[in-house]
């Protein structure tokens, strides 16, 4: 092998090396951001207002076309959980997990 290809085989290696290094970088910052998320959303599940709040959102789902007095005031009552909760959890990204969390838990009427 001469020294040219040497130098060449080193530079690639190198170059992989700031590549990995690089992408690496950014899936840590990923999983900071996640990991970060997660104790927001575990601080906002240790209130035991907020949880009774959405166990009652899951047991009282949202009637997507209310015909009665009694499925409109169930919709009712779902709006002022919501307004509590949005009251009790300030960040909008943990407020969006825990939707999503009552969405996939829920049955539809």
């Amino acid at each position: 092998m001469t020294l040219a290809t040497i130098i060449a085989v080193f530079v690639l290696c190198l170059g992989l090396l700031l590549l990995m290094l690089l992408n690496s970088k950014k899936h840590l910052k990923k999983t900071q951001d996640r990991i970060h998320r997660i104790k927001s959303l575990e601080q906002a599940l240790a209130d035991p207002e907020v949880v009774a709040i959405v166990q009652k959102l899951i047991r009282d789902p949202w009637i997507r076309d209310p015909k009665t007095a009694f499925q409109k005031r169930k919709n009712a009552r779902h709006a002022l959980l919501r307004a509590q909760l949005k009251e009790r959890v300030p960040d909008e990204a943990t407020r969006k997990m825990i939707y999503t969390f009552i969405w996939s838990k829920k049955r539809f009427y």
